[in-house]
């Protein structure tokens, strides 16, 4: 069996108070299922903090300790549920007509965002001016036109053999086999 330490550090929100706990999993269902968007998260996200602030639920600054700070945006949410499987999921640019694959160093090094199959007609990315800082001139930015989405067997295997069901069977089969 798993010690409390190390679900912890599998899921950082377990270190959190239980109201916080709560309110991240609502943000975190409501944008997966109810489709809400980003913005609409962390909107309720705030104002979930606001009322835990107001009920004086949430540690000040020298109460906290050791725990977190609470997060503030839904990419932070969906890291302290372990929600966040973009680590196992690859990215790929893509041609928006023929579909070729491209690497993200291959679509930064292009010199053009048309597609190098002959013939075709397609864009690799898109170029997005970023607003200028204080002090910085305006930067440029490359976009895939298209993504393509996979995730390789290694990081699936990984994930799946994270999951607490699996290491429970696993420790089954181990004790079975002695």
């Amino acid at each position: 069996m798993r010690s409390s330490s190390l679900d912890a550090s599998l899921v950082p929100a377990l270190r959190e108070l239980a109201g916080l706990r709560l309110l991240y999993l609502q943000v975190a269902s409501v944008n997966i299922f109810g489709s809400d968007t980003v913005l609409g998260s962390t909107n309720r996200l705030q104002d979930g903090l606001d009322l835990l602030e107001l009920m004086n639920v949430l540690p000040t600054a020298s109460q906290a300790g050791s725990r977190l700070r609470p997060a503030q945006t839904l990419a932070t949410v969906k890291k302290r549920l372990r929600l966040d499987t973009d680590e196992f999921i690859v990215q790929s640019p893509t041609c928006t007509s023929c579909y070729k694959v491209y690497s993200m160093e291959q679509m930064q090094t292009m010199t053009s965002p048309d597609c190098t199959v002959k013939r075709c007609k397609g864009i690799v990315y898109r170029e997005k001016c970023m607003a200028e800082d204080l002090g910085r001139e305006r930067e440029v930015k490359r976009i895939p036109a298209k993504i393509f989405c996979y995730s390789p067997i290694e990081k699936t295997i990984t994930r799946f053999l994270l999951r607490k069901h699996q290491e429970n069977a696993s420790q089954l089969k181990s004790l079975k086999a002695t």
